[in-house]
């Protein structure tokens, strides 16, 4: 049963901490719009400019999503969670490269 309470309390604050990530507060002092955010990673989003954090100012740009080694630059920032920044990551370069396609 203690490992069903720690699941369950675990699950309560990754919605609490999300619910902060997208508030219009944080959305505001990130100068994000919640309307321009596609998908969300953890802490990382996708939105219609590129890659943005969600939990400090640190957009990545669209244009310059494979110009840049983004896993090895952002591993060295010590806030940043890499698993979640991975996963968003690939799929926002997934994302904008099938944009391109459909032109």
């Amino acid at each position: 049963m203690d490992e069903l309470q720690s699941t369950l309390e675990l699950i309560e604050e990754r919605r609490e901490k999300r619910k902060q990530r997208l508030s219009k507060e944080n959305l505001e002092y990130l100068e994000l719009k919640e309307e321009d955010i596609i998908k969300t990673f953890g802490q990382w989003a996708i939105t219609t400019d590129g890659l943005d954090s969600l939990d400090t100012y640190y957009p990545i740009h669209k244009s310059r999503l494979e110009k840049e080694d983004w896993l090895r630059q952002v591993s060295q920032k010590s806030w940043v969670n890499m698993s979640d920044f991975a996963v968003a990551y690939v799929e926002a370069v997934k994302y904008f490269n099938k944009q391109i396609q459909e032109g």
